[in-house]
C-alpha cells in the first residue's frame, strides 16, 4: 500500500532523525497499530527516530488493548533491528503526540509506562511538537 492509499501519511526527515506520522480518517485502532508495525518493518532505521504522531484528523477509536499488543511486537523489532541509537546519544527516543482531545494527555501518560525508554509529550499543534523536538536537540 502506498502512502497515498494509506490513512496514515509518513514523512521522514533523515537529517533530523525524525519520523512524522499523520493519522487521518475513521479507522479502528487495530488498523492504526497494524500500519505502524508494517511501516517500521519496511523502514527499520526509523525505529530509533524521534516521532511526531499527528491525530488531529483522526476520528477512529483508541483501544488500550491494541497498544498493549503493540509493545511485544515493537520490542522484538527493536531488538532484532540492525540499527541502534548512537553511543553518544544520552536519550533513546522522543514521541510528540498532536491532538486536541484531552483524553490523549492521560492516554499517553499510561503509554509512557509501557515504553519507559521513550519520552512522550502531547501538543495541540504539529508546530509546537516540532518546536519541542528542535529545542530538545539543542540542549
Amino acid at each position: 500500500m502506498s502512502d497515498t492509499d494509506s490513512p496514515i501519511i509518513h514523512i521522514v526527515d533523515h537529517a533530523k532523525r525524525r519520523l512524522i506520522k499523520r493519522v487521518r480518517g475513521d479507522m479502528a485502532a487495530r488498523k492504526v497499530i497494524d500500519e505502524f508495525v508494517a511501516y517500521y518493518r519496511e523502514h527499520p532505521e526509523t525505529l530509533f527516530y524521534d516521532v511526531v504522531i499527528d491525530f488531529l484528523d483522526y476520528f477512529g477509536d483508541t483501544a488500550w488493548q491494541q497498544i498493549e499488543e503493540f509493545l511485544p511486537v515493537y520490542s522484538d523489532m527493536v531488538a532484532s533491528s540492525p540499527y541502534k541509537p548512537s553511543e553518544s546519544e544520552t536519550r533513546w527516543r522522543r514521541t510528540a503526540v498532536v491532538s486536541d482531545d484531552p483524553m490523549y494527555e492521560m492516554l499517553f501518560r499510561l503509554v509512557a509506562q509501557l515504553f519507559p525508554k521513550v519520552e512522550f509529550k502531547v501538543f495541540k499543534t504539529e508546530a509546537a511538537a516540532h518546536a519541542w523536538l528542535d529545542l530538545k536537540e539543542e540542549s
